[in-house]
């Protein structure tokens, strides 16, 4: 039977109405319609074919119910007295989901809509995974395929890990160098068993083990599978807890000297994890007697080759501050040297990575808690600007006002010395030693823009008044004769008045 809606009869014209008539009709209408969808509004007369419709759909039975022999199908012009209550039909049940064990092709035959499940096991396990297998995300929770055999060794890998394969064994350097993350950590049990057995062992044999981890730490420690590299962490803590305990220090070093610069690099790693894990392990390390905080802040403050790395850096400064915290800063405190340290936070204060600034900013502030105002002469090479971030975060952590005096003066010089023109020969030849003395700043004296020249002098000035200024052993007055010499001479009244202000701050 076709699903076309029935045809009406048209209908008879109705008689004009009256205009008000026609507008209440409209009004009455808005009012009916007004919550139904834009694109659902149609007139009157196609609502009413469209409600038709849908009381007929109503009425016929479903297409498998009127091929059946016990139930004729309806005629429309049947005697409505006669024709049956049309009765509710209840929804066929919903199939549920389909699990590739139970296609019909394996064998499973369906039952009223339902497929039955008979790997519902293997289901979960395969829904808890939530990443791929070689990036250390979700691998706890895949399902375990057999592993096989290892693949066999490459010429490059035969070669590194000879001494490794004189101890272990080659099939377990296989493990050691397979592709599969649960080979490398089958390979990492026997080394910690290999710890356990040989720390009763002679001082050469030891000596000679020591050697072996390292070769097989070395690789281990750059694993992008998280479980493998705080396994490879944990075989490292267990080699410096109990294995290296009473072998001399001079033998021992080497072998941290070979895994500090490996444990550095996962410093900066994009996981936060394996972030922290490197930190807290070097941080053990500095504890020992055996490595030391030299050793390791040597190996910190270095300068770092991929010096555009953010990740990186921020790393190194999260470092520096947990020693600063645990070993403290100078010769007073027997902490790291603050000359390598401060070295290394002022090249991060010059970079445009804000994230890296603000790390650097928090090392500033502890050092400054421990050497107070000898940190502002580690900070000549920063630009005005980050001086003046830097007295704002000192202000705010330590309510120190006095914190970085002279940054006000370091901004108007930047600012003056970018409006001062070019100058002549003799003007260059003549501030020369000046600017030897004083700095690029003093050039601006020679300006022809008057309040330039007037600023030159009000900031030495002020130097003078901080201290900040001439070679010492000397008197200032010889720095600034020259100076005042220049200055008394001008024919602005402004900068002349500035000049003797200098004068009396010299004479002071």
């Amino acid at each position: 039977m076709s699903d076309a809606p029935p045809v009406l009869p048209d209908l008879p014209a109705s008689p004009p109405k009256a205009e008000a008539v026609v507008e209440k009709e409209k009004a009455v209408s808005f009012e009916l319609f007004k919550n139904e969808p834009l694109k659902t509004r149609k007139p009157p007369r196609a609502l009413l074919e469209r409600l038709n419709h849908r009381v007929a759909n109503i009425e016929r039975p479903s297409p498998k119910a009127a091929s059946s022999k016990d139930k004729p199908s309806p005629s429309r012009g049947r005697d409505p007295a006669k024709a049956p209550t049309p009765t509710k039909r209840a929804h066929p049940p919903t199939p549920t989901k389909r699990s590739p064990a139970a296609s019909p092709s394996n064998g499973a035959s369906p039952s009223n809509g339902t497929f039955p499940v008979t790997n519902a096991a293997a289901t979960e396990d395969a829904s808890r995974a939530t990443g791929p297998i070689g990036v250390g995300v979700g691998i706890e929770d895949q399902p375990q395929a057999p592993l096989g055999p290892p693949p066999p060794l490459s010429v490059e890998d035969a070669v590194t890990f000879e001494k490794v394969v004189l101890v272990f064994g080659e099939e377990c350097v296989q493990r050691l160098c397979s592709g599969r993350w649960q080979h490398r950590t089958e390979a990492l049990n026997e080394v910690i068993a290999a710890v356990d057995t040989y720390k009763e062992s002679k001082p050469v044999v030891k000596l000679r083990m020591l050697e072996v981890f390292s070769l097989a730490l070395s690789r281990l420690l750059l694993d992008s599978v998280l479980q493998v590299y705080l396994l490879a962490l944990e075989v490292a803590r267990q080699i410096l807890s109990q294995f290296t305990v009473e072998m001399p220090t001079d033998t021992v070093r080497p072998f941290y000297e070979t895994l500090l610069p490996l444990l550095l690099q996962r410093t900066g790693d994009m996981n936060s994890r394996v972030c922290n894990a490197a930190t807290n392990f070097i941080v053990e390390l500095a504890d020992q007697p055996d490595v030391g905080v030299e050793l390791v802040a040597g190996f910190v403050t270095e300068p770092l080759q991929n010096a555009g790395a953010p990740k990186q850096l921020i790393g190194r400064l999260n470092l520096l501050l947990a020693l600063i915290g645990r070993h403290g800063l100078g010769e007073a405190e027997g902490g790291l040297q603050p000359e390598r340290v401060m070295a290394l936070t002022v090249d991060a204060l010059n970079g445009s990575n804000p994230r890296v600034r603000k790390q650097a900013s928090l090392v500033v502030v502890e050092a400054y808690k421990r050497l107070g105002k000898t940190t502002e002469l580690y900070l000549k090479r920063c630009k005005p600007a980050t001086l003046k971030f830097l007295k704002t975060e000192i202000e705010v952590e330590l309510c120190d006002v006095e914190a970085l005096p002279d940054t006000d003066i370091k901004t108007q010089e930047e600012e003056d010395l970018a409006q001062v023109e070019a100058f002549s020969e003799e003007d260059t030849q003549n501030m020369r030693p000046l600017v030897d003395t004083f700095g690029r700043g003093i050039s601006c004296l020679f300006s022809k823009k008057w309040k330039l020249r007037e600023n030159a002098l009000d900031r030495l000035r002020k130097q003078l008044g901080l201290g900040t200024v001439g070679s010492p052993g000397r008197r200032p007055f010889l720095h600034c004769s020259r100076v005042l010499m220049v200055g008394l001479q001008d024919s602005v009244p402004a900068v002349a008045l500035a000049a003797c202000g200098l004068l009396g701050a010299a004479l002071a």
